[in-house]
């Protein structure tokens, strides 16, 4: 019985360390996020980024987004209240509404590839409705799809709303 215990106490430590800060708490009540957006790439669109979002759950009362970005003077983290800012809410509904995927099988016509350029990437917590059951989804494209229209639309109605401190 005492090695059941030490080694469900060490898979407990390991998993919990493996989530790093995504599983602890962060300023503002900031928690782990459900999704996340990025830009990166070769372009001069603008600079790479990363935001976090965080829905209303247990004590965060409203939506919640951390982005973070790399300026002249190194990384900057800015944040959003959704409650100051409902227009991360109206967003983060419409990802629902994102074009979906078709798995690309050898033969397929008319893919293009895009060697440079920007690249895009969605991370989203996911399921699968009629077993109502679920995982992680990472989803990645280039310029001219769905996705990046989808988070450069999304990044221009979110500007104003982003603040130097976390929400409380």
């Amino acid at each position: 019985m005492k090695v059941r215990n030490t080694f469900a106490a060490l898979l407990g430590a390991s998993l919990l360390g493996a989530m790093g800060s995504r599983g602890a708490a962060q300023p503002g009540g900031f928690a782990y996020p459900w999704y996340s957006f990025k830009r990166e790439g070769q372009s001069v669109t603008g600079s790479d980024f990363e935001v976090e979002v965080s829905p209303p759950r247990n004590s965060i009362k409203t939506w919640t987004a951390r982005r973070r970005r790399m300026t002249r003077n190194g990384e900057a983290t800015d944040w959003i209240d959704g409650g100051a800012c409902p227009t991360l809410t109206e967003r983060m509904a419409t990802l629902k509404a994102l074009e979906p995927l078709t798995i690309r099988m050898p033969g397929d016509a008319g893919i293009g590839v895009v060697l440079d350029g920007e690249l895009y990437t969605l991370k989203a917590l996911v399921y699968f409705p009629r077993e109502k059951s679920g995982g992680d989804m990472t989803l990645t494209g280039n310029v001219d799809t769905p996705l990046a229209k989808w988070v450069e639309d999304t990044m221009k109605a979110l500007k104003s709303c982003w603040q130097d401190k976390a929400p409380e």
